[in-house]
Formats: structure tokens, C-alpha cells, sequence
């Protein structure tokens, strides 16, 4: 007796919400509070609505802010030096496009300082989540990712400048990555729900936001220097790295979603979770495979070029897939009438992209992909629907791989 439903629990986070409380540790953390002290209310007697208000009128008003802001404050001073080096790091990118907008001398030499301050960043901020939250567990995990990922980001440094080793230190730490990840997953799942302190889970949670913001402003400087690949068939080996950089963060960071919901669902649907590992292994397998095409055929014609496409489309089509079956199955969500369809249409995009590479499809469809305005129209609706659905993170990092796959004819 006493335990709330699912709709109070919606409630409850609503009421959180309208608060303005978006940072989400302490978001989970108020709303266990508020659940305790209303079901121990219903305990007394007192009906779900009763509780609700007795335990609202208990808050001083603005209280939840204030301890937003009080948290917020604290952290942003232990992460002082790292979010200096996030501010160096997005003034060398804002240089770089302006000067390559200009056609200025020197944005080659300024992509390859924002990438170097990047990879430092990264390994940075790594030691710095290590240092201050020590007390979880995982911490070894949070080195490996940020070594690895740092290698990555070094090794496109060494490709734009031509230097020896580029494309060894690119594929191995892309192959560590490969790696890396589908055994976190692994481990996740057999955790049995022992988890949940793990650093991981926490900054999953606790950086949803940032790494969504990270992805788009790529995006962004990715549109602005390969407008003249993208819109007038150009090329632009700058624009693409951009792309190429907010596919890789944000595909790892949905791969890792499903880590959290490994932890937090142990005992539910076995036969669930066993899908949902081998669907998103296998999807992020794919989406790493076209790193090694050149490793593996030594050229992009070919079978080398048609196992890319399928690869690259293939890993979308099974992540579309994975969206679309939680929103029409097992979600909460109040908008999953609307994020069930949504979901199912844009599973056809990346066929229709992958028919259109392969040249299966002639004509109006066939030149979609290079049609101005089909461009611009259809990244205008993926944005409207990031904004309007922002707030799911399945779903909006479902529009950001979209929105990438959409802005590189030439994938």
C-alpha cells in the first residue's frame, strides 16, 4: 500500500519540471524525496492528491532553485579548468569557420588547435570527473573511453596535416573504441541492476543535455564550412570532419543509453534486454565498420563502397528501429502518440538514402539528395521536431544522426 503509479510518478517529475529543475542527478534525487514523502503520507490515510499537497505546501517556494543554483555553483567551480579550456576550444572553432568563410590563410591551422585542445579537454575533464567523484565506481572505464577517444580525435589531427602514423593511430583507436564499448555493454547487462553508483550511469544521466548541445553546435560549424559541398557540390575535406566528429559522439553516446537502462531495469522483460543488446551491438558494430574500409579493400569503389553504404545506413535503420519499438511498446512518455509514427517514418529515410546511393532509384527521387531545397526543407523539419521534442533523449538523438546522415551527400 502506498506506492505510487506510474501516471504519479509522471506527476511528480511534471511538477519538477514546471520547478525549472533540469539538472538531472538532482532532478532523480528530489523526485525520490517527493515520492517517499507522499507515499509515506498515503501510508497515513491521505489520498495521492491529499499527500501532494500537503508535501508541496511543505517546500519554502523557489527552495528547489535555490538548490539547483547551489549546485550548480558548486560544480562549476571544481570543473573551472575544464570549462575554460570547453570556452578555448569553441573560440579556435568559431576562428576556424571565420577564417574559412573568409578565405583566410590559417583555419587548417586552427581546426588542427581546436582538435589538439579537444583531445586535452577530453583527458581533462576525464581526470577531473575521476578526482570528483571518486566515491563511484567505474572510474578505470571513464580513462579508457577518454584515452581512446582522445587517440581519435588526434589521429583526424594527424590526417589533415598528412602526418605518418595518421590512419594506424585513426584505425587502431577505432577498433579499441569497437571493442570498448559493446564489453561495457556486456557488462551492464549481466550487472544484475549492481550497478547504479557506477561513474558511467551518473554522468549518462547527468550530461544529456551537453553532449545534445556539443553534437548540434558541430553540426552547426559542419553546415557553415561544407555549405559548398553540401549545397553546391563542392568539396570541403573541413566540413566533413565536423560531421564526421558529431556522428561518432553522439553514436557512442546513444549506443551508451543503453547501459543505463541495462542498470535500471535488471529484473524486467530478460527477453527485452536480450534484444536490445544484440540490436544495438550489432547497430554499433555497423556504425564503426566504415572506418576500416580502407584498411580492409584499400579503396572505396567497389565492394568496399557498397559494404560503406550498407553499413552506415544499416546501423541507422536498426537504431530508427530500436526508437520506434520503445515509444510504441514501452514507453511513458505522454508524446509517444506522436514519437511512435514519428519514429516509423524516419525508419524509411535512411533506406531511401541507402537506394539512392546504390542507384536503385531514378529520376525526382534519385537527385533528392542533391536537391537544394529537399536539403534545406528537410533539415528545417528535423529541427522543429528536435525542438519540439527535445526533452526525450532517445528520440532527439535519433534526429541529430538524421540531421548528419541528411547534411553528407557524399557518406
Amino acid at each position: 500500500m502506498g506506492s505510487l503509479s506510474q501516471e504519479q510518478v509522471a506527476m511528480l517529475m511534471a511538477d519538477l519540471d514546471a520547478e525549472g529543475i533540469t539538472f538531472e542527478p538532482l532532478r532523480s534525487e528530489l523526485a525520490d524525496h517527493l515520492i517517499s514523502d507522499v507515499e509515506s503520507k498515503i501510508q497515513d490515510g491521505l489520498s495521492f492528491e491529499g499527500a501532494f499537497k500537503i508535501v508541496k505546501s511543505q517546500i519554502p517556494k523557489n527552495h528547489f532553485k535555490h538548490i539547483q543554483k547551489e549546485t550548480m555553483e558548486i560544480l562549476s567551480k571544481k570543473f573551472f579548468i575544464v570549462n575554460l579550456f570547453v570556452k578555448v576550444s569553441v573560440a579556435l572553432l568559431t576562428l576556424s569557420a571565420f577564417f574559412k568563410l573568409m578565405h583566410w590563410p590559417g583555419a587548417s591551422a586552427l581546426l588542427v588547435l581546436f582538435m589538439g585542445v579537444s583531445a586535452f579537454t577530453i583527458l581533462l575533464g576525464s581526470g577531473r570527473c575521476v578526482r570528483v567523484y571518486r566515491e563511484y565506481k567505474g572510474r578505470m572505464a571513464i580513462w579508457a573511453i577518454a584515452i581512446l577517444f582522445g587517440a581519435f580525435v588526434i589521429g583526424l589531427c594527424f590526417k589533415v596535416l598528412h602526418f605518418p602514423g595518421a590512419m594506424e593511430l585513426f584505425v587502431y583507436s577505432s577498433i579499441g573504441i569497437a571493442i570498448l564499448f559493446p564489453a561495457l555493454s556486456i557488462y551492464f547487462y549481466f550487472s544484475g541492476g549492481s550497478l547504479r553508483d557506477h561513474l558511467l550511469v551518473h554522468l549518462l544521466g547527468n550530461n544529456q543535455r551537453y553532449m545534445k548541445h556539443v553534437a548540434l553546435t558541430l553540426i552547426g560549424f559542419g553546415i557553415i564550412l561544407n555549405s559548398e559541398k553540401v549545397f553546391l557540390g563542392g568539396q570541403n575535406y573541413t566540413g566533413l570532419i565536423f560531421f564526421f566528429f558529431s556522428v561518432i559522439l553522439v553514436g557512442m553516446y546513444t549506443y551508451a543509453f543503453t547501459w543505463k537502462y541495462f542498470v535500471e531495469n535488471s529484473t524486467d522483460q530478460p527477453a527485452v534486454k536480450r534484444a536490445l543488446l544484440l540490436s544495438s551491438t550489432l547497430a554499433f558494430l555497423l556504425f564503426m565498420l566504415p572506418m576500416f574500409m580502407p584498411v580492409l579493400f584499400g579503396s572505396e569503389n567497389g565492394i568496399g563502397f557498397v559494404i560503406r553504404q550498407f553499413a552506415a545506413f544499416g546501423a541507422l535503420i536498426i537504431f530508427d528501429v530500436i526508437v520506434c519499438v520503445h515509444y510504441a511498446k514501452f514507453s511513458d512518455s505522454p508524446s509517444k502518440h506522436w514519437l511512435a509514427p514519428l519514429s516509423t517514418f524516419l525508419v524509411f529515410y535512411p533506406f531511401v538514402r541507402l537506394g539512392i546511393k546504390l542507384e536503385w532509384f531514378e529520376g525526382f527521387l534519385g537527385g533528392l539528395t542533391t536537391n537544394t531545397t529537399f536539403i534545406i526543407g528537410f533539415l528545417v523539419f528535423l529541427l522543429v521536431l528536435y525542438v519540439r521534442f527535445r526533452k526525450e533523449p532517445l528520440f532527439s538523438s535519433l534526429i541529430i544522426l538524421t540531421m548528419v546522415s541528411h547534411m553528407i551527400p557524399t557518406l
